[in-house]
């Protein structure tokens, strides 16, 4: 009876040892489901994180595009704003420069403005000699003139001018200052040249085609620099007394030749006596009237002695006191369009 309570005692340990093994079994099974289940969750989790910021980042990114779509878009409508606004504001520069020139056009009088006949009378001035002379040869220079003086063998008949900023040539002649070229001007006597239509008077035309080889010659040097041929060259020819003279004679000779084309061609005379017959002047006003301004100094004595040379359209300016009635600067003075507050050559005609 006693051995059976020992062994009863002993089974009963025995079972309690195997219910810890098994409560130890089942304490770790459940420590492992949890360990799994909080690995699974934190997996699920970490996908879900991950999920939410790639739907951030695709939500961004999709913002990010529909910002940079509204900057293109307002980006491209700035441009095409800016674009027309350009548009019209050109528009509007051309229309004023349109009306602008048509305001100038209507002030000019044979293709010459205000400032283009000043600025004739100022190549006129240049080919006398004196302390003047060299006073506007320096002016000249400075606004990018270049001056060859072309002459006879006994003196300056006038010379060619380079203006660089619109390639126009200027002939400038130079009126009597010598007396050789007074002894000139005493010969009343008309010539009828071979080379071109109508009389003229003997002293000036023998003195015009003194120089007219020289002139063409040095004409051929610049239209060769130009890379042009001497028909295109865009010419204005000036000149004052006998130098306006020579001025329509060259003006007659190159247009009657075909050696410039003569829309090019533009002729400013200042006190030109009459030295031309009518046949002469006639034919002259057939070719270059339209182009070709005849200024008068108003009582100038040797146009009252000599006659007036109606060619191109004639204008009248004032004698002024003190200013001789024939000399170039009683012209300068008498012209003065800023100081005379003349705002159109057509003011001055008659």
């Amino acid at each position: 009876m006693g051995l059976n309570k020992k062994y009863i005692k002993i089974l009963l340990i025995f079972i309690a040892f195997l219910n810890c093994n098994k409560k130890g079994e089942d304490s770790d099974k459940g420590k492992g489901k949890l360990e799994k289940e909080r690995i699974k969750k934190e997996k699920q989790e970490k996908l879900e994180k991950e999920k939410l910021e790639k739907e951030k980042q695709k939500k961004e990114k999709l913002e990010k595009e529909k910002q940079e779509k509204l900057e293109k878009e307002k980006q491209k409508k700035k441009k095409l704003e800016k674009e027309k606004q350009e548009k019209l504001e050109k528009e509007k520069q051309k229309k004023e420069k349109l009306e602008k020139e048509k305001q100038e056009k209507a002030k000019q009088l044979a293709s010459f403005s205000l400032e283009e006949v000043d600025n004739c009378m100022e190549y006129a001035a240049v080919v006398y000699s004196g302390e003047k002379q060299r006073e506007y040869i320096k002016e000249l220079q400075n606004k990018g003139h270049e001056l060859n003086f072309f002459s006879t063998s006994k003196e300056i008949s006038g010379a060619i001018i380079e203006r660089k900023k619109d390639n126009t040539i200027i002939i400038s002649y130079h009126g009597a200052e010598s007396f050789a070229n007074l002894g000139s001007s005493s010969i009343f006597l008309y010539t009828n040249p071979n080379d071109i239509k109508g009389r003229f008077h003997m002293g000036y035309y023998y003195g015009f085609k003194k120089t007219l080889g020289i002139i063409i010659d040095k004409l051929k040097k610049i239209a060769e620099k130009q890379s042009k041929n001497i028909k295109e060259l865009k010419l204005i020819i000036c000149g004052h007394s006998m130098g306006a003279s020579h001025a329509a004679f060259l003006t007659k000779y190159f247009i009657e030749k075909g050696i410039v084309d003569p829309n090019n061609i533009r002729t400013c005379l200042l006190g030109m006596p009459k030295t031309m017959d009518n046949i002469a002047e006639n034919h002259y006003n057939s070719l270059a009237k339209n182009r070709t301004i005849n200024i008068v100094q108003e009582n100038d004595n040797i146009l009252w002695l000599a006659g007036n040379q109606k060619i191109g359209k004639i204008i009248y300016v004032p004698k002024l006191p003190n200013s001789l009635n024939h000399w170039l600067q009683g012209y300068i003075d008498g012209f003065d369009y800023k100081k005379n507050k003349i705002n159109s050559l057509k003011e001055l005609q008659k």
